[in-house]
């Protein structure tokens, strides 16, 4: 992990300071978000440029409810019955 590198130390001890270490835990989620939100941008940058490829991913991930899917999912409303015998019920 860089930021191990970044402050010497290793997994297991910044584990360690994530748990225990509120500041630390806080720092750390923060720097998460930022890292999304440049994410994001770059995201938006794409589709702005009509990048093919963004415009897809951001269909499948963001337009399910307008239909952009790769698999149809299908909801089962029937009630589903379990028959267990007694073989199988003793294993």
């Amino acid at each position: 992990m860089v930021i191990c590198r970044r402050i010497g130390c290793n997994r297991s001890t910044f584990d360690e300071y994530l748990k225990n270490d509120p500041v630390v835990n806080r720092v750390f989620l923060e720097e998460i978000e930022d890292i999304g939100d440049l994410c994001e941008a770059g995201i938006i940058t794409k589709l702005k440029e009509r990048d093919r490829t963004m415009l897809i991913y951001y269909s499948k991930t963001k337009l399910k409810h307008r239909g952009y899917v790769e698999r149809q999912e299908v909801e089962n409303t029937q009630p589903i019955i379990v028959h267990v015998d007694e073989d199988d019920a003793r294993g």
